[in-house]
C-alpha cells in the first residue's frame, strides 16, 4: 500500500497573536484534503485556505508529521466515527480545541503526536488553572 503524507497545517489566530500570545488553530492534510475541529464539530476544507476559516485565522506553515497507509475512504470513515466525540458542543478552547483533535487523529493515522508548541497556549492555561486550584486547597 502506498503511504501518503500526513501534514499539520498550523493558523496563527490573530487576536490572540495581537496580544503576544501564540495561538494556534491547526488542521490535518492527508489525501488533498483539510480536516479541523470547531465550533460546529469537524469539518473538511481546502488545505490552507485561511479566508474559508475566517478573517482573524491566518496560515503560518505546513508541518510534516510523517505518513499514512489509510485510504482517503479510510480517513473519513475515522474522522466521522471520531465525530461523536469531537462535537461542536463540547468544543473548550483550552481542554477540546482542533489542536486536540489533530494530536488524535495523528496518533490514529500515523503513530505520532503533534508537537507540542502548536497548542502551547491551552497547555500553559491548564498548568496555571491545577496550580491555582492546588494552592486553593
Amino acid at each position: 500500500m502506498a503511504q501518503k503524507p500526513f501534514i499539520l497545517n498550523v493558523y496563527d489566530i490573530s487576536w490572540w497573536h495581537f496580544l503576544g500570545i501564540g495561538a494556534h488553530h491547526s488542521g490535518v492534510e492527508v489525501h488533498g484534503t483539510e480536516y479541523a475541529y470547531g465550533g460546529s464539530g469537524t469539518y473538511e476544507i481546502v488545505p490552507r485556505d485561511s479566508e474559508n476559516l475566517g478573517r482573524q485565522f491566518k496560515f503560518k506553515e505546513s508541518l510534516h508529521i510523517g505518513f499514512t497507509d489509510f485510504t482517503d475512504e479510510d480517513v473519513k470513515s475515522i474522522v466521522e466515527s471520531m465525530s461523536s466525540d469531537y462535537r461542536g458542543d463540547k468544543y473548550h478552547l483550552i481542554n477540546r480545541n482542533c489542536n486536540h483533535f489533530c494530536n488524535d487523529l495523528s496518533n490514529v493515522l500515523c503513530g505520532r503526536k503533534i508537537p507540542s508548541w502548536v497548542n502551547r497556549l491551552a497547555s500553559m492555561s491548564n498548568y496555571f488553572r491545577n496550580k491555582l486550584a492546588s494552592r486553593a486547597k
